[in-house]
C-alpha cells in the first residue's frame, strides 16, 4: 500500500541524521518503488521497495564519502540502490 511504503520510508529517515540533511523529495512510482531528489547533487536515488533501508543508507553514506569526492558532484544522474549488495551509479 502506497500510504504505508512512504510512512515506513519516511520513518526510517526521520531516524537517520545523515538521510534527514540530505532529502529533498520523495517520489513513489506507481510500482511503489522509491526515489529520493537529494538537496545535493544533481541525480536521483533509486531506492526501489523499502526492504533493507538501513543497509541502502549505509551504502549511500559510503557512496557520497568515497565515490563522489573522487569522481565529482556532477558525473552521475542516477544511483541505484535497490539491489542488494550493490550500488549502480549510471551517469
Amino acid at each position: 500500500n502506497y500510504d504505508s511504503t512512504l510512512y515506513i520510508l519516511a520513518k526510517a529517515i526521520q531516524k537517520d541524521s545523515f538521510m534527514m540533511a540530505l532529502t529533498g523529495q520523495i517520489v513513489v512510482n506507481q510500482g511503489n518503488e522509491m526515489t529520493i531528489i537529494p538537496r545535493l547533487g544533481n541525480f536521483e536515488i533509486e531506492l526501489g521497495d523499502v526492504s533493507d533501508l538501513e543497509d541502502k543508507f549505509l551504502r549511500l553514506r559510503s557512496f557520497y564519502q568515497v565515490t563522489l569526492p573522487e569522481a565529482g558532484w556532477n558525473t552521475y544522474k542516477k544511483i541505484i540502490l535497490k539491489y542488494k549488495n550493490q550500488i549502480i551509479a549510471n551517469k
